[in-house]
């Protein structure tokens, strides 16, 4: 998949049509994949290829919501959904275009747009004054089609990105998994800590993940890892360790089944989450933890070979 990341608004000339999906797709959730299984069936009905005209992690948009997928977890579920190309803008250089200008130089001219396929709460152009009707009227006169989706539901609700920040918030990964169609996952580096887990017999890989990450409710999980081109199951404890340490901040760390921690420092790990075993908690003891950490780690192997 080609990645286009597009600095102000000088986007590069497609020389191919594209049919292009239109949104941040953070998560890229089970709403998203439908979105992108239409673009496919425009792209292929139309000679055209598939493409995704979105935004720069970071670039402005929608900075006060913590991030369910990392720029580079996204990109990756973005190629797995066959998209051929994908365009980064910079939120902040687009935001005050006008929404004539958006269509026009961007989708249009630049981005050579066939179709564009979008959910029905799109918006666009300066103060989001754009929305489907708009998008709709401004691309007819360029034989460009506007395909508007409703919202895909799961149970009695749409699935959005914030609906699975509230089950991922609350622990609830089964849910969150349901709603994003693969495993809530954080990635990151595995980084030095204290070796407080090592010295009790349970060693931790330490998770650095970026500032802006979701992170799940406090407690112990079962997960999957994967890690130094190996796959391991194991449990992660998001949280602060009350019972060994004061004042510290929240982190994730990850104690593998039959990994090496010293052999992954400094290579990227990651980490997905499918159940929640209990919350946090702090114990009289480095015996009563350890006792604990065994019975988290008993779960878990019931859990996924139960």
């Amino acid at each position: 998949m080609e990645t286009v990341r597009v600095r102000g608004t000088a986007v590069p000339h497609s020389a191919e049509k594209t049919v292009l999906a239109l949104g941040f797709f953070d998560g890229v959730h089970a709403g998203h994949s439908a979105l992108l299984a239409r673009v496919r069936e425009e792209a292929a009905r139309l000679g055209a290829i598939p493409a995704v005209c979105s935004f720069s992690q970071g670039s402005g948009i929608k900075e006060d919501a913590p991030r369910l997928t990392s720029e580079s977890d996204r990109l990756a579920a973005l190629s797995e959904a066959s998209m051929a190309r994908v365009y980064l803008l910079d939120f902040a250089a687009v935001r005050d275009m006008s929404c004539e200008d958006f269509c026009t130089d961007i989708l249009v001219r630049s981005m050579n747009a066939a179709a564009v396929v979008c959910g029905f709460n799109f918006r666009f152009g300066r103060g989001g004054t754009g929305d489907t009707e708009t998008l709709t009227r401004l691309l007819a006169p360029h034989g460009v089609t506007a395909v508007i989706l409703p919202p895909v539901t799961h149970g009695e609700g749409a699935i959005s990105s914030s609906v699975i920040r509230v089950a991922v918030e609350a622990g609830d990964m089964e849910r969150a998994r349901e709603l994003l169609g693969r495993p809530f996952t954080l990635t990151g580096e595995v980084m030095h800590g204290k070796s407080l887990g090592h010295r009790i017999g349970f060693p931790t890989a330490n998770l650095a993940v970026a500032a802006d990450s979701l992170l799940p409710a406090r407690g112990v999980y079962a997960v999957r890892a994967e890690a130094g081109g190996k796959e391991y199951n194991g449990v992660a404890n998001v949280g602060v360790r009350p019972t060994v340490e004061q004042n510290a901040p929240v982190n994730c760390e990850v104690h593998l089944f039959g990994g090496e921690v010293g052999d992954l420092y400094g290579k990227p790990i990651s980490v997905r989450f499918y159940k929640h075993l209990r919350g946090e908690m702090k114990f009289e003891s480095i015996d009563a933890l350890c006792a604990q950490i065994a019975r988290d780690e008993a779960q878990a192997k019931e859990y996924f070979h139960g």
